[in-house]
């Protein structure tokens, strides 16, 4: 997770008992996981899923450390950062949602793809480009025209690398 993605942080640090750190993230965490670790080198890093989804659903995280060992790191961490030091300052967490927003699909349906012109990928025949035998699911005609960074349409590129078959 990025610092920056901090929404809201609180620290539990008692004397006689373990340190709790509450976060509250603005974006969903990306999981890695170390290999192969060597001094003086970047560590490699793949993406790892250790929370079955659950980090990647819920806003807030509770973190408990032994006792002792969260106080000097978050101490650290106030210390040198002034909008984390800020966050936990804060009287209350407050959150809209106990949950990150829920990724919308772009179309609700197959009607709603048809209707916008696309066509689903297992039912389409897409030639390959060296073909010249080919059955295009859709005209030139239906491509939206804005022109791209380098001044060209999508449809005219494909007439210029795939000429639609007479």
């Amino acid at each position: 997770m990025q610092w920056s993605d901090t929404m809201a942080l609180r620290a539990n640090c008692p004397d006689d008992g373990p340190g709790t750190l509450t976060l509250v993230l603005s974006r969903e965490p990306l999981f890695f996981k170390e290999t192969n670790p060597q001094p003086r080198k970047h560590t490699l890093a793949v993406n790892f899923r250790f929370t079955n989804g659950q980090a990647s659903t819920h806003r807030q995280h509770v973190l408990h450390c032994p006792q002792g060992v969260l106080n000097k790191h978050f101490e650290k961490l106030t210390q040198f950062d002034t909008r984390l030091n800020f966050l936990s300052q804060q009287p209350e967490i407050v959150m809209d949602s106990p949950y990150f927003v829920a990724k919308a699909p772009l179309f609700d349906g197959s009607d709603d793809m048809k209707a916008h012109g696309f066509v689903q990928l297992e039912t389409a025949r897409v030639p390959h480009p060296s073909s010249r035998i080919a059955h295009y699911p859709l005209s030139h005609s239906h491509l939206i025209e804005h022109p791209g960074p380098v001044g060209i349409t999508s449809g005219q590129l494909l007439q210029k690398f795939f000429p639609p078959v007479q």
